[in-house]
């Protein structure tokens, strides 16, 4: 087996390949020692600045592109948040009319709030309860924007932080 290790490294070793970078590299170093030593100097640091320019300016050029990759992430997720804003407005101006108590279950289920609704004379009363005043907020900004009025509101802090919502809706 250790024969045939060696065997394989001398065909490694005397690939074409190998053997002309081999070369290559020795009249490179040939040359460079005939060189006075205030030249090889001068090399050297030339090599070194070289070096350091195209580490340093590889990283500049990646943190760049990271950069303008996450700017260009961060207008897509504002694109996206202002196309979610506007999708109420347009399914408000499109399609069938809903009834309203459908309407209000649509936005209460978005939400992940349970409504109990009773209605009279066109006008809704409904109650919900959360812990949560945003999200109470953000059911009653999309019943607004699908044109629901808001007649009359009461919201009560119950023990335990959770918050009781009373109000009487209307579609005009």
């Amino acid at each position: 087996m250790n024969n045939i290790f060696k065997t394989s490294i001398a065909k490694i070793e005397t690939s074409s390949l190998v053997v002309s970078m081999n070369a290559k590299l020795a009249q490179l170093h040939a040359a460079f020692e005939q060189l006075p030593k205030r030249d090889q100097l001068a090399l050297k640091i030339l090599g070194g600045f070289l070096a350091i320019f195209i580490v340093f300016g590889g990283g500049y050029w990646l943190h760049h592109k990271a950069e303008v990759t996450k700017e260009n992430a961060d207008q897509a997720r504002q694109l996206l948040l202002w196309m979610r804003g506007q999708a109420p407005h347009l399914q408000a101006t499109t399609g069938v009319s809903q009834p309203l108590s459908t309407i209000i279950q649509d936005a209460a289920a978005q939400q992940g709030l349970t409504v109990t609704q009773t209605e009279t004379a066109g006008k809704i009363a409904v109650s919900t309860s959360h812990q949560s005043f945003a999200v109470l907020g953000s059911w009653l900004t999309r019943l607004a924007q699908s044109g629901i009025q808001v007649d009359q509101l009461d919201i009560e802090q119950q023990a335990g932080g959770v918050l009781q919502l009373q109000a009487t809706l209307t579609k005009p």
